[in-house]
């Protein structure tokens, strides 16, 4: 079986956020555990742990980094047809609720 190697520069920004992600969070926050906010913020705590809220944004960046090269990456802006800017600036909105959601508790 041959081995996928990626030549895309965009692939490779997309992707090392996530690699390095899945990488750190065990040796930084222990084995992994699907409920691992909700175990490092007990009810009786006196402050909130925000590292894997931290992580989760760094290995969410890549991929937006991605959509704006290609989308700005074009140059011909006369060319794109009005919904697409539309359906970026929803995807912008709809994607970051929940961060700020997490932000505001």
């Amino acid at each position: 079986m041959k081995a996928i190697i990626l030549f895309d520069a965009k692939c490779k920004v997309a992707l090392t956020p996530a690699g390095a992600t899945c990488a750190c969070v065990p040796l930084v926050m222990g084995p992994a555990h699907p409920l691992r906010m909700e175990r490092m913020n007990t009810p009786d705590r006196t402050s909130n742990v925000r590292l894997p809220f931290w992580f989760g944004c760094f290995a969410g960046l890549g991929p937006w980094i991605v959509v704006f090269m290609y989308f700005l990456g074009g140059g011909n802006f006369d060319e794109i047809p009005g919904f697409v800017y539309g359906i970026l600036i929803a995807y912008l909105v709809f994607f970051n609720t929940f961060p700020v959601n997490m932000v505001l508790q």
